[in-house]
């Protein structure tokens, strides 16, 4: 029996906004193209929600989107949902791939939501150390 993966990350100020839960993924878009994007750990998060300008960088055109309507934190929005699903994965876990269906947002942050990446792995916040876990479900 091998013991789970898992990685302990520090709180992080990638934008002077104060220390966050960030995380990068290495992201693969429908088109193939990859690249790390930082987003937060998001408990509050439904799924994956990336800005719009990442929708075509990652070979989404406006008819491979479906619109729906949303409630974020800032109130009521109308959103973009992927027909298609991308792939990520944590570079320091890279054995552990998941699917997601992104949506896309007007905001500028990434969130690491619920039904994919918490589905993927369990996720425990220190908040007075000012770290988070991870442990990839076997």
């Amino acid at each position: 029996m091998t013991a789970a993966a898992s990685l302990t990350v520090a709180y992080r100020d990638l934008f002077k906004t104060g220390s966050r839960p960030y995380l990068y993924l290495w992201v693969t878009g429908v088109n193939g193209r990859s690249g790390a994007i930082p987003g937060l750990v998001d408990s509050g998060a439904d799924q994956v929600s990336l800005p719009d300008g990442f929708a075509p960088l990652m070979g989404y055109a406006d008819g491979d989107l479906d619109e729906i309507d949303g409630t974020g934190a800032d109130g009521s929005a109308t959103w973009r949902r992927a027909r298609q699903a991308s792939s990520a994965y944590v570079p320091e876990m890279p054995a552990h791939v998941f699917s997601f269906v992104p949506i896309f947002t007007p905001g500028d942050t990434a969130l690491w939501g619920r039904q994919d990446f918490f589905a993927t792995f369990a996720v425990s916040f220190d908040e007075p150390a000012q770290r988070f876990d991870l442990t990839a479900w076997a």
